[in-house]
């Protein structure tokens, strides 16, 4: 996070997600997406942590997260089609 010349703040949400491998918005890989260790995780204290990390970033950074995610949106559909394409063959 920083601070512009107007001095609003700044959040890079996409190095929040990547900041910590033990965030609950993280894999264990440390790819920055929600996996297992967050909101997919099967833990439900994993899981409430990282929804309650996600709501406190969408009131800081409403936008961004949303690209970020996204992002995330649109490779789990494209990786699925390769997947899908692949046990059909």
């Amino acid at each position: 996070m920083d601070y512009t010349e107007a001095g609003l703040l700044h959040v890079g949400v996409g190095h929040l997600l990547e900041a910590d491998s033990r965030s609950p918005l993280q894999r264990s890989d440390s790819n920055g997406l929600p996996g297992p260790m967050g909101l997919m995780s099967t833990s439900h204290l994993e899981q409430e942590a990282a929804v309650l990390a996600l709501s406190t970033l969408m009131t800081i950074a409403p936008a961004q997260v949303y690209a970020e995610f996204e992002k995330v949106i649109f490779f789990i559909y494209e990786l699925s089609k390769q997947l899908l394409l692949f046990y059909i063959t």
